[in-house]
This record gives structure tokens, C-alpha cells and sequence, in this order.
């Protein structure tokens, strides 16, 4: 169950977030966002107040790196290398709408955990966290179990997400790659920083009728703007070669290579930009 992950107002929403506002800190040992890490619902403003705010910090946590344990010299448990956790200034994930939402905080990505060799078995270092100042995911496939708090397979979301008049003040860091220290290890790449969201869009491989089928939800990006500070993490270093892997991308309003649809309102002109 992921009972590590920190929301300012709640960790899943399936309701309304009318008009709220967050000035506290938050940091997690996982994902942590500004309002809540999953959004299914509405976080809105009423038409008579100004936008919900994030003005509190948003700290991510760092991925454990691997290793084992041992009893009587046999392995018991293994424990995987940890990507970096996820920070948002608003939703980490979002499947709902979000209007008029503004971020001030500075957001931070985790960084992704070292990988281990035991017994000729590989555990790569994983990836640094994404950042955003919005959410990082603007579509979900799946929902989310409320007691586990973990995605359920089973169910299908047929929801149209859409991030609407939202705008980032606050710098955003997303996580670095976990390094590496033997040459049979592959580092983790740094994660994907953006002023508005990393991912308007999600893609999942999933079985069906006998047969692996993509499934794609594209996200909406209307009327957005970013004047805060955007940086990708870098990749993890290899401490026998000098070398290092791919560093994340960033940008203004998105950080992913393929978009889903975005566009602008009136006579308003925004800058769109892609790492």
C-alpha cells in the first residue's frame, strides 16, 4: 500500500477543491503534491474568487537504492532500486479538471535510487522523479484503490482531463538519476521538469483478447503560463567509466515529446515549449 505519499488539502479527490489554498510545506518519502497526488474531480475556483493556490514548498522523496536481506547467509528479501518520487504543485496525477489553479511553491523531484548486483542478478539505478507546477500526469488510465491507495488495473477511466487558465510562479527541479557503482550497472536518467505539466498524455500496454494493446489518454492544456524557473535532473553518474546516461527534459509549459492537445484562448498568446 503507498501510505507514504503527502497531499496540503488530501491525497485522493473525488469531489470538489473549491477555492483552497496551501501554505504549508510539504514533503513526502514519495509522491507529494501542492492540493492532493490524485485528482478525479474538480479543483475550480467560484467565478468570484481568485484561483487555488499552492504557495507551500512541495519536497518529493528520494528513491531507496537496492539491496538485500540476508539470514544465515541466504538471501530473504530483496529490496528494488526506488525511482524518485514525484512532485506537483497542485495534482501529481490528474484525470479531473483544474481550473484557475495557480503554484507559487518551489517544487522538487526526488532522486532515483542506486541499483546493486547480487549473484550475477542486475537492478539498474532508476530514474530521478518529474516536476511540475501543475501535475505531472495530466491523464490516467486507471483508478485508484482507496484503501491501497495504488492503481486498479481492472477499471477503466473514460474521462476527458483538462487543465484550464492555470499558471506557475515557483521554480521547479525535477529529480536526478541514481548513480552507479560497477560497470555491469546502468545509471538512472534525470527526470522531466515542467512550469505546467511533464505528461499530457499516458499510455499503457494492456491484455486484451489475447493480445497486448495500447491504450493512449490524451490530456487538454488551455490557456497556461509559466513564469518560474524549469530544471530537468541531471542523469546519474558512473563512478568506474566518468560517464553519464540521459538527463531529463524540460520545458515551460510541457516537458513530453508528444504533447495531446494544447492550445490558446482569445487574443492571449503563451509560449509553448517541449525538452
Amino acid at each position: 500500500a503507498k501510505f507514504d505519499l503527502a497531499g496540503g488539502i488530501c491525497i485522493v479527490n473525488r469531489g470538489d477543491i473549491i477555492n483552497c489554498t496551501n501554505q504549508a510545506t510539504i514533503t513526502s518519502i514519495s509522491d507529494a503534491g501542492g492540493i492532493c497526488v490524485y485528482n478525479f474531480g474538480n479543483i475550480v475556483d467560484d467565478g468570484l474568487t481568485k484561483e487555488s493556490y499552492n504557495r507551500g514548498n512541495v519536497t518529493a522523496g528520494n528513491g531507496i537504492g537496492g539491496y538485500v536481506v540476508k539470514e544465515s547467509n541466504e538471501i530473504i528479501e530483496y529490496h528494488y532500486p526506488q525511482k524518485g518520487g514525484d512532485g506537483a504543485g497542485i495534482a501529481v496525477y490528474n484525470a479531473g479538471n483544474i481550473k484557475n489553479a495557480c503554484n507559487k511553491g518551489e517544487i522538487k523531484a526526488g532522486n532515483g535510487g542506486e541499483g546493486f548486483i547480487v549473484d550475477d542478478m542486475v537492478f539498474n539505478s532508476e530514474n530521478g522523479g518529474n516536476a511540475a507546477g501543475i501535475c505531472v500526469y495530466n491523464a490516467i488510465i486507471y483508478d485508484v484503490d482507496d484503501e491501497t491507495l495504488e492503481f486498479n488495473n481492472e477499471t477503466y477511466l473514460s474521462v476527458n482531463p483538462i487543465l484550464q487558465g492555470c499558471k506557475n510562479d515557483g521554480n521547479i527541479t525535477a529529480g536526478n538519476g541514481g548513480d552507479s557503482n560497477n560497470l555491469s550497472l546502468m545509471v538512472g536518467n534525470g527526470g522531466d521538469a515542467s512550469g505546467i505539466v511533464c505528461f499530457n498524455f499516458l499510455t499503457e500496454k494492456v491484455y486484451e483478447n489475447n493480445t497486448f494493446e495500447n491504450i493512449t489518454k490524451l490530456g487538454k492544456v488551455k490557456s497556461a503560463s509559466n513564469s518560474g524557473r524549469v530544471t530537468a535532473g541531471n542523469s546519474g553518474y558512473d563512478k568506474n567509466t566518468n560517464l553519464n546516461g540521459l538527463g531529463g527534459n524540460a520545458g515551460a509549459i510541457s516537458s513530453c515529446v508528444y504533447n495531446g492537445i494544447m492550445y490558446k484562448e482569445g487574443e492571449t498568446t503563451y509560449s509553448y515549449s517541449q525538452g
